[in-house]
């Protein structure tokens, strides 16, 4: 690393001979840091007060410093480069085409504490010998980046550290409306985060990609904080109305909700982000599925052949395995419901989504919150694939399909055959509901599709006459007012 680092500091310079800012790129380039050090200090034991000397003293000695661990072996050489940068007013003529940026060498050099981003006491003890002109004009944006690297692997004291310096250094900064935000989140800190979220909403600022970066880290941190049972859950039924609360205006959110979206899938492939989700995830029960070697088969042949697998049920414990791939499932779940146009995402979330919710019947997994009408094209026919499957599984286990049959996505072209297949569904689950007399599914599958239902008029009339004298003995009149609806509505039944 610290030899890409001194490639990319040898090309500050130019190639004019007997110019000392030449030379010392030129012993950079070499390695030669301890010579070029030495060389320094000769010359200004002469001119103390020379800007060019002191200026390329400072950026030798920054370089010495990174190789050393100045910060915490020699916290002298920190004071001297303090020193040195008193003589630095600006950008310094040294006879060449361009002036040299002392500062700005400094600043690129500076990136070389960014190695360690659990430890930033270096970085931060290195700005505060910066004047704070140039640190709060530089830094803010290095710092930012160290504390998106330590975010995403988990080191939460590093990144306050670095949230609280770019607050401390540069509070007119773009990120500084946030940081306290951010920091009060992270800590839980329930006294600093009204004021901190005030301040962010009077100041109408705009949320950045890199805050946007951080947020969810931040309140999947403070949901775990607060509930030590099923924090991480906690936060993905929260974060859509954490982000809310926010009070973006619609252009920003509109934007952080693209940047969100990136982020969560980010955390999904996180390994530290999932084993720390997974340990805040409640002992939940979950229905394990099994095959009974039967299948039920539509009478008519021209129609749907293999409806769907019977199945048992039994409730088992969540394995720490479990956790991990649901919790990543909810992750991608989210990200898609703050930006459904992902076919990537939509790729990697529908196999392993629609066999949990084929297992376990948890149909929330895979539609709460999320728009389907702005989903890919060409997720669209593996969507309905795998929809089609989970439905089929619905009848042939006796259950309500309807839930299902109303997230199936109606192609804009080449749709004869979706079309078909939920007509068919629909007749099916009119016919199976008049046969069982089960007024509930009729009402279901009839006012989603009256047009299906008509022909049944007769026999569905029957059928909700009867459930009304029944819900009459039981002085259900809620109920019946609903019936009564149904049959005026989509029946064109008056009563």
């Amino acid at each position: 690393m610290f030899k890409k680092l001194l490639i990319v500091f040898s090309l500050f310079g130019v190639s004019a001979c007997g110019n000392p800012a030449n030379e010392i790129d030129g012993m950079i380039e070499d390695g030669d840091i301890t010579e070029a050090v030495e060389w320094m200090d000769e010359e200004l034991a002469a001119t103390p007060q020379d800007e060019l000397f002191n200026g390329l003293a400072a950026e030798v000695k920054t370089i010495l410093c990174i190789q050393t661990k100045c910060t915490e072996t020699n916290p002298k050489l920190l004071q001297q480069i303090k020193g040195h940068l008193k003589y630095v007013k600006g950008p310094i003529d040294t006879g060449d085409e361009k002036p040299r940026d002392i500062y700005k060498n400094i600043f690129e050099i500076a990136k070389g504490f960014k190695n360690d981003t659990n430890n930033p006491k270096p970085i931060i003890d290195f700005i505060n010998i910066i004047p704070p002109h140039i640190s709060n004009k530089n830094f803010p944006d290095l710092l930012m980046d160290m504390a998106i690297e330590s975010i995403d692997n988990v080191e939460i004291p590093a990144t306050l550290s670095l949230l609280k310096e770019i607050n401390k250094i540069a509070p007119s900064s773009k990120y500084a409306v946030y940081t306290p935000l951010l920091v009060a989140i992270i800590s839980n800190n329930k006294i600093a985060i009204n004021p901190a979220l005030a301040q962010s909403r009077q100041a109408n600022a705009k949320l950045t990609t890199k805050i946007a970066h951080i947020l969810p880290y931040a309140f999947l941190l403070q949901h775990i904080e607060v509930n030590s049972n099923n924090g991480s859950f906690d936060f993905i039924k929260n974060f859509p109305q954490d982000i809310n609360n926010l009070k973006l205006s619609k252009a920003n959110y509109k934007l952080a909700k693209q940047w969100l979206a990136v982020t969560l899938n980010e955390m999904s492939k996180n390994k530290k982000v999932i084993d720390l989700a997974s340990k805040y995830i409640d002992e939940m029960k979950t229905v394990n599925t099994k095959n009974n070697n039967k299948k039920v088969v539509n009478k008519n042949p021209s129609t749907i052949k293999a409806i769907g697998t019977p199945k048992t049920t039994e409730e088992v414990a969540l394995s720490t395995k479990d956790k991990k791939e649901l919790f990543k499932l909810y992750l991608l779940k989210t990200s898609l419901a703050f930006d459904p146009n992902q076919l990537s995402v939509w790729n990697e979330f529908l196999q392993p989504a629609m066999e949990y919710v084929d297992k376990t019947g948890y149909v929330d997994l895979l539609f709460s919150g999320i728009d389907q009408t702005k989903m890919p094209k060409d997720a669209i026919k593996p969507y309905n694939k795998k929809l089609f499957t989970l439905i089929g599984n619905k009848f042939a286990n006796n259950e309500n399909a309807v839930s299902l049959l109303q997230k199936i996505i109606i192609p804009r072209t080449n749709n004869a055959d979706v079309i078909t297949r939920l007509d068919e569904y629909f007749n099916l689950g009119i016919s199976k509901a008049i046969k069982e007399n089960n007024y509930k599914d009729l009402v279901d599958y009839a006012s989603y599709k009256p047009e299906i239902a008509k022909p049944y008029r007769q026999k569905i009339a029957s059928i909700i006459a009867q459930a009304l004298e029944d819900l009459w003995k039981k002085n259900e009149f809620t109920e019946m007012s609903k019936l009564a609806l149904f049959l005026k509505n989509s029946m064109d039944i008056d009563l």
